[in-house]
């Protein structure tokens, strides 16, 4: 086969933001079908590691599956958030109520090595934010954590409320500062 075997892309000679919106629909579409695969993915480990039958390093393999599938997950809803056409609803919330929600997904992606620290601020810590990328956000850095900390270690969220602003800080044990976002507040 040679090149000129092969057609021309479909949006050849459409304007740029056509193809733009062509490309994001293409996107939406792919990370939609492999969130899909994935959760089937992400199911059949689960059943697959409550066996009782199952070796302890079957198991552990098991485990490393679920957790690719996943990292995978945050992944595809990153190109989901990124390919929006339009922008997510920002909403008032509770910055600890998200962070609190958030974290049964966290743990599971962190592992047993990484252990997670949740510190909500003493105050109301209301945000203007869209829930949604914030959840996201907080399995990108727990992710990455655990890939960095192969052997384990802590990771700090601690949220605090003064001067009018809310701040989630995110720590890992002993060390500096790794991200403080300051947040508006209504």
């Amino acid at each position: 086969m040679s090149t000129g075997d092969i057609p021309d892309p479909p949006f050849e000679g459409l304007p740029p933001e056509r193809r733009l919106q062509l490309l994001e629909r293409l996107a939406r579409g792919i990370a939609h079908d492999l969130n899909t695969q994935l959760t089937a993915i992400m199911g059949f480990a689960d059943l697959t590691a409550a066996d009782p039958a199952l070796s302890d390093a079957l198991r552990a393999d098991v485990e490393q599956i679920s957790l690719a599938a996943q990292r995978s997950g945050v992944l595809t809803a990153r190109l989901q958030t990124y390919c929006r056409l339009q922008p997510g609803a920002v909403q008032i919330v509770d910055l600890d109520e998200v962070i609190a929600a958030s974290r049964p997904a966290r743990e599971r992606l962190a592992g047993p090595r990484l252990t997670l620290i949740d510190e909500p601020a003493s105050a109301l810590t209301l945000v203007a934010i869209e829930p949604a990328h914030l959840q996201w956000f907080l399995l990108d850095v727990v992710a990455t954590a655990r890939d960095a900390l192969p052997e384990g270690g802590q990771l700090r969220f601690a949220t605090t409320h003064d001067d009018g602003c809310a701040r989630l800080t995110i720590t890992g044990a002993g060390e500096p500062v790794l991200l403080s976002i300051p947040f508006t507040t209504p």
